[in-house]
């Protein structure tokens, strides 16, 4: 088999070709300092280890409470009400009162109803799983394992982490989607299964065997 010697190679390199290397890098800087950081593929969603050895899961949450959603609405009535009495009381004209009652519930409404947002933070360990500082013991949970499930009325946006605890059905906490493009209670729901049946499935096991 015939080899080309290294002298033979850069005798045939053209120079030409280095500088049209060059031109196409120049070239590209432009484009890539003009190109938009990308969005957070995680959306505040944060999976690792604790130092002994459990599952630390960090993720961001809707606040879609009905006792939320009651209090924004007294609070934005509350104020319409109020603007309107002062206007009232002001002695202004039927426009100027309907307009200032508007304006006042639209400037409100806009803050009143703005989302809020929430951080949940669980940690799944041998001996239990901790729920936003809440402790709960895996000898009271035995098999019914913490599930993500939807909301009683079936909205496919609105998720609850539920399960059995000694005698009772509790919600540890709950995971909304943010907007519609949100899959953080896939992910969620796929690493709480991984990091449960790693450690408790072993330790289930374990104690089987013995």
């Amino acid at each position: 088999m015939n080899q080309i010697a290294p002298s033979r190679l850069l005798a045939r390199f053209d120079p030409r070709l280095a500088d049209e290397l060059e031109r196409i890098e120049a070239a590209a800087r432009p484009i890539e300092a003009k190109a938009r950081r990308s969005p957070d593929a995680f959306n505040y969603y944060a999976r690792s280890l604790t130092p002994n050895g459990g599952v630390r899961i960090i993720y961001r949450d809707l606040l879609r409470h009905w006792c939320v959603t009651t209090l924004r609405f007294a609070t934005w009535c509350s104020a319409i009400a109020a603007a309107s009495f002062l206007l009232w009381k002001a002695g202004v004209g039927v426009v100027p009162w309907l307009l200032g009652s508007g304006f006042a519930g639209g400037l409100v409404g806009a803050f009143v109803f703005r989302e809020i947002f929430q951080f949940h933070k669980i940690e799944i360990h041998p001996d239990g799983i901790i729920v936003d500082g809440r402790y709960f013991s895996v000898d009271l949970i035995g098999e019914n394992w913490p599930t993500l499930q939807f909301v009683a009325n079936g909205d496919q946006s609105r998720y609850v982490l539920t399960g059995i605890y000694g005698t009772r059905l509790i919600e540890y906490a709950t995971c909304n989607r943010v907007d519609r493009l949100d899959r953080t209670p896939e992910l969620l729901a796929q690493d709480l299964d991984l990091a449960m049946e790693q450690l408790w499935g072993r330790r289930e096991a374990i104690f089987a065997a013995s």
